[in-house]
């Protein structure tokens, strides 16, 4: 019984390991590399050893593993290519066929970075277009399944980091909008709130006048409301929240303006209550009449419509003759 619960475990880990992709994992490949930083290039090594002494034949030899259906074995020919013969035509050929393999096998994040390997080192030379594309395929693919899965919550770091790299490559191509758009929704499925806010931001800045700055408007003041209601002692943070809220209300009637009403309302009572705070302590801890003066008639200034506003008014009333 214990040796079929073993031979269960093993064969489970193993199978994990190959339906995460992490069994093939080249090592010849660097660590998923952040956005803005260039895939360092391969290098000639023991585990890219090439079999021929010309490119030409080492090219033809992973052609023919591939057509075998040996995909990994044809793959490791397209490395050696790549490695061994690093500017030469071949190498572009082998790298574009390396990415498509592992693309077939459905290794999608290697597949990805594969493509930008190509792209890194080889611009120019091979047709840009439909390998852009397919990228920013694989990367919104990963984007929507990130946060769910059989075997655990899968990160939001690896499609983001795709898909900010998606935007150095283009950063004002077709997809540009949407993939910004889709970053944010990924800071906020990961809680990162402040980002979130911080991309719609640069998003509407960047991209005027697209449904997504739209969509992006809202997204943020939302954002902006969840990281206040998260940081609910931040008194600077809720009043540029409520500031924000405001300018949304101000100037569209557009997605979500029912539930920016309900965040403005919101908000607006925890700045108020900072500013009752404030007061009482200048007017009943401190007895600072002409302080509390200043306090009572800003407040009022800022918030002439709040429930309290009758009881400021009596209460500066009350006040003014004191000090006088």
């Amino acid at each position: 019984m214990r040796a079929t619960l073993k031979a269960i475990s093993v064969v489970g880990f193993f199978g994990v390991l190959t339906a995460s992709g992490q069994w093939d994992v080249p090592h010849d490949f660097p660590d998923t590399p952040a956005a803005g930083r260039k895939i360092e290039r391969r290098e000639p090594g023991w585990r890219t050893r090439a079999r021929h002494a010309e490119a030409a034949k080492e090219l033809a030899t992973a052609d023919r593993l591939l057509s075998a259906t040996r995909r990994r074995a044809a793959e490791r020919r397209y490395r050696a290519v790549v490695a061994n013969w690093h500017n030469s035509d071949e190498a572009v050929t082998a790298q574009l066929r390396l990415a498509q393999s592992l693309d077939q096998r459905q290794r999608h994040e290697r597949a990805f970075f594969e493509y930008q390997y190509l792209i890194d080192h080889y611009l120019g030379r091979f047709d840009f277009a439909p390998v852009l594309e397919r990228q920013y395929e694989l990367a919104m693919d990963l984007a929507e399944k990130a946060g769910s899965g059989f075997l655990g919550r899968h990160p939001v770091e690896t499609p983001r980091v795709m898909l900010e790299t998606l935007l150095r490559n283009a950063p004002y191509g077709d997809h540009a909008p949407s993939i910004k758009v889709t970053i944010g929704k990924l800071h906020e499925q990961d809680g990162a709130y402040e980002l979130a806010a911080t991309t719609y931001a640069d998003l509407q800045q960047r991209y005027p006048g697209t449904p997504q700055a739209a969509e992006a408007a809202y997204r943020e003041v939302r954002a902006m409301t969840r990281l206040s209601r998260k940081q609910s002692n931040d008194e600077a943070l809720a009043t540029e929240t409520l500031a924000r809220l405001r300018r949304y209300q101000a100037r569209t009637s557009g997605p979500g303006r029912d539930k920016v009403d309900v965040y403005a309302k919101e908000v607006e009572q925890r700045v108020i209550e900072f500013w009752r705070k404030r007061a009482d302590f200048y007017d009943r801890i401190q007895e600072r009449p002409q302080a509390a003066l200043i306090v009572y008639k800003e407040w009022l200034s800022r918030f002439p419509e709040m429930d309290q506003a009758d009881d400021v008014r009596a209460r500066i009333e009350s006040l003014q003759k004191k000090v006088n």
